[in-house]
């Protein structure tokens, strides 16, 4: 019976073939240009940092598959998830630009990768301070509440003649530099007045111990 020996460069080459199929389904999202360019906050929302990536959060284990992070059935969770870590985590400026751009690139790797998946904003960004001050700043705002001012009661642009504001003369917001400076001069005299009687007693005492010994002594 012939052996058949199996020729050392088919096998390699199928080694070859499985080691890029197995590696085509490993999750390799942090290699895209656009995930380098994200913030750190949008970047940790969206895979490899522990307890909030959505790795975690969708309960993929590792090695982590694209089967399982791009599971059409899965969209909208991702979509909850990396909304409300967005705004969570990204606190610097509006969040709602680094929610954008998670989503969209989590899109785009999915559908790159052959899976129809479609992940949209779950939620509205929170506001963070600074988003809330350059709205309150805003000409829309600015004419509303002078509008508001207008109808309930008028606007005031300084304070009344009748009444003392802090600082002008006659009038003072506590007390005064000199009244400050009596009352500190005034503990001051009863500080060293009892300092004074403190030792005057310790000497009068320590004086009469004294007399008191030699007295002993000449009637021994």
């Amino acid at each position: 019976m012939a052996r058949i020996t199996a020729n050392p460069l088919l096998l390699l080459a199928m080694a070859m073939v499985q080691v890029q199929l197995a590696l085509a389904t490993v999750v390799s999202i942090r290699d895209e240009p656009a995930f380098k360019a994200m913030r750190e906050c949008a970047r940790d929302c969206l895979v490899w940092n522990g307890s909030i990536d959505l790795i975690g959060e969708l309960g993929c284990v590792y090695p982590y598959q694209n089967e399982c992070l791009c599971r059409p059935d899965l969209a909208s969770a991702a979509s909850k998830h990396l909304s409300t870590c967005g705004s969570a985590y990204c606190t610097v400026g509006p969040a709602s630009v680094d929610i954008s751009t998670a989503i969209g690139l989590y899109n785009s790797y999915c559908v790159a990768n052959g899976f129809d998946v479609t992940a949209v904003a779950a939620v509205a960004p929170k506001t963070t301070l600074a988003t809330q001050i350059n709205q309150e700043n805003s000409p829309t705002h600015t004419a509303s509440t002078g509008q508001q001012l207008g109808n309930n009661q008028p606007a005031t642009t300084g304070q009344s003649s009748g009444s003392p504001t802090p600082g002008s003369s006659g009038t003072t917001s506590g007390l005064s530099t000199g009244a400050m400076i009596g009352i500190i001069a005034s503990v001051s005299s009863v500080v060293i007045g009892l300092l004074g009687l403190a030792v005057k007693i310790y000497f009068g005492r320590k004086n009469a111990k004294r007399d008191q010994r030699q007295q002993n002594k000449l009637d021994d």
